[in-house]
């Protein structure tokens, strides 16, 4: 049985004192405040270090409970500046994406979630990491996040899975919900998103690799 391979779109710890400086610019000093009295606790040199919860990283809960789950974020990291090389994404086996909310405020993140956004909302595999004990601001970001993936948002709406994480606890039941899904054969009976497919499934023509991340034709 294959593992399930997952993306991490978080921060790195020399990117925090940019965003802190954008809170702030957007009057959310609290969560500036918040995010530089944690930064040592959360973040490292790659994403693959973020411990959104001050203790393990992702990878340590997902594979909680002898799940199999294998980072590619490598290819995140190798995206170019102005992400003309992003088929390497849509070639890949990537099936899950991780979001650290404070990516919503640097413009790259911003840049590639308008990207992968369509390709993205009609499946079940973007998750957003909000910790818990965040400032009162907390639905503020939330809603920054959600402004630049819109789609997502939509198909959220519309029933698709794309939870919101809050705890760790949150990130061990969704590694248990996804590796149910994806690889029914090494868990549950998968309840299957095959009847909601319609009104996020037609597909551009060009040649993809993982049809998770097949773009989608925007709506007339």
């Amino acid at each position: 049985m294959a593992d399930i391979s997952y993306a991490i779109i978080a921060l790195k710890l020399n990117q925090v004192s940019d965003v802190a400086k954008a809170l702030r610019e957007k009057e959310m000093a609290a969560a500036a405040d918040w995010l530089e009295g944690r930064k040592d606790q959360m973040y490292g040199p790659g994403a693959d270090d973020w411990r959104p919860f001050g203790g393990k990283t992702l990878d340590e809960m997902l594979n909680e409970n002898g799940r199999h789950y294998t980072s590619g974020t490598g290819l995140i990291d190798s995206l170019s500046e102005n992400l003309d090389n992003i088929d390497i994404l849509f070639q890949s086996n990537i099936e899950l994406f991780f979001i650290d909310v404070f990516t919503s405020f640097m413009a790259r993140s911003e840049a590639l979630a308008h990207r992968l956004d369509l390709a993205l909302a009609g499946q079940s595999n973007v998750c957003l990491v909000v910790p818990y004990g965040l400032s009162p601001e907390s639905v503020n970001l939330i809603m920054t996040h959600q402004a630049a993936w819109k789609v997502v948002r939509k198909a959220y709406e519309d029933g698709y899975v794309h939870p919101i994480l809050l705890r760790p606890e949150d990130v061990i039941h969704a590694g248990s919900y996804f590796f149910n899904q994806l690889r029914p054969e090494g868990g549950a009976d998968p309840q299957n998103n095959e009847n909601m497919n319609g009104k996020y499934s037609e597909r551009e023509p060009a040649p993809r690799t993982n049809p998770r991340l097949v773009p989608r034709k925007k709506r007339s």
